[in-house]
């Protein structure tokens, strides 16, 4: 398995969503990322609960995420004979 996360780099700027299910269910996310230089930042929150579709079996979730990185500039690498 490869995950490959969201970085400030390549995915700048920001996003949320909501959405409204059957039993009760309700959820949220949101992200944002940003890069400066050779700087980048990302970071991600997601909810969501539900009454269940039987007595008794509520859910509830939550996970949040962060990267951030710094990519060096002007690095060369000249292999020796």
């Amino acid at each position: 398995m490869l995950v490959t996360t969201r970085t400030g780099r390549d995915s700048p700027g920001g996003g949320a969503a909501l959405s409204f299910g059957r039993f009760g269910e309700v959820g949220g996310e949101a992200e944002w990322g940003v890069r400066d230089g050779a700087w980048s930042a990302d970071a991600a929150v997601e909810a969501d609960r539900e009454d269940g579709w039987r007595r008794f079996s509520p859910s509830r979730r939550t996970s949040a995420c962060s990267t951030s990185a710094a990519t060096p500039t002007g690095l060369a690498f000249t292999p020796r004979p």
